[in-house]
């Protein structure tokens, strides 16, 4: 289960795992500098790649600072933050109806995300 490997939902603006993403894009940071630095920038990931995940981090950090509470009553499920959620959610439009009208695609937006609300 996700709990057995030490997943846990931010569900507060100073949860412990924010420290740990700001750790982590401090790294990236540093070795994107250094590889910047030594004229090495083959040696480091894709610039697309290292700018996702200073997005991902701020973007979470930022979501967390803003909405969350300290007593804990919201969480964030961080698994519905990425690109597959939004395909899935569009796929599913489209399997409803092969060639939806825009009235057809709102009605099946409208019917998702009511069915996802008690997240973000």
């Amino acid at each position: 289960s996700n709990v057995e490997k030490g997943f846990q939902r931010i569900d507060s603006p100073n949860h412990p795992h924010l420290d740990s993403l700001i750790s982590v894009m401090q790294t990236f940071s540093e070795w994107h500098q250094e590889a910047k630095n030594n004229g090495e920038s083959n040696q480091f990931v894709p610039e697309t790649t290292y700018q996702d995940i200073c997005w991902l981090v701020f973007g979470t950090f930022g979501l967390s600072k803003y909405y969350l509470a300290e007593d804990k009553r919201y969480q964030m499920a961080q698994d519905r933050h990425g690109s597959d959620v939004c395909e899935n959610h569009f796929a599913n439009i489209k399997n409803r109806n092969s060639n939806p009208t825009k009235l057809d695609a709102d009605n099946s937006c409208a019917k998702s995300t009511n069915t996802r609300s008690n997240l973000f």
